[in-house]
């Protein structure tokens, strides 16, 4: 080995026990923002599996959330379908007079489509006095058809129509306004 290939090897030793090279974050040179690629990556993969983490648990909540919301919004316009549907069966029978009969026969198909779009409605989470709210809504429901079946066969007497449709409007209405705007919880005063 001659002097040369000794100066050489000498300096690939030196380059060699040379710490690596630092990168550092936003080209702040102070030592705990500067690091090698290595502890750079490692740093990466452990904000990479924490924000995976926190995504992965906060997405069936959300998505929950969101579908408890939608089914809230379904069962509040049932409701308010099961007002306005009521709300024209009076204005069907105050216009007909002294003969409801004949102008509330053909409103049965009315009741029937609101008792089907009650029963797809589904409230897994709601509150303990919303569901009652809501399972007295389908009695209501249940309570108009019966009547719209009586009014056709004709087996309730006429001047009793008007009454009975205004018991069950304001029934209506109180389920509404108990059932609220938004959707509560089991855990709240309300």
């Amino acid at each position: 080995m001659d002097a040369n290939q000794l100066i050489k090897a000498l300096a690939d030793a030196a380059n060699a026990a040379k710490p690596p090279q630092e990168y550092c974050l936003f080209w702040i040179d102070w030592w705990p923002l500067c690091m090698t690629k290595a502890e750079w990556s490692g740093w990466m993969q452990v904000i990479g599996a924490v924000s995976a983490l926190g995504i992965a648990i906060a997405l069936p909540y959300w998505q929950k959330r969101v579908a408890d919301r939608e089914s809230f919004n379904r069962a509040r316009q049932c409701l308010l379908m099961q007002c306005g549907v009521i709300d024209e069966l009076l204005k069907l029978a105050v216009a007909a007079g002294e003969k409801p009969r004949a102008a509330l026969r053909s409103t049965f198909h009315l009741c029937a489509n609101l008792a089907a779009m009650h029963d797809e409605v589904r409230l897994p989470h709601t509150s303990l006095r919303q569901l009652a709210n809501w399972r007295t809504s389908r009695v209501t429901i249940e309570q108009l058809i019966e009547l719209v079946g009586k009014i056709r066969e004709e087996q309730i007497d006429e001047k009793n129509v008007l009454p009975a449709l205004q018991a069950l409007m304001k029934l209506s209405k109180e389920q509404l306004d108990d059932f609220g705007l938004k959707p509560a919880r089991d855990d709240d005063p309300r």
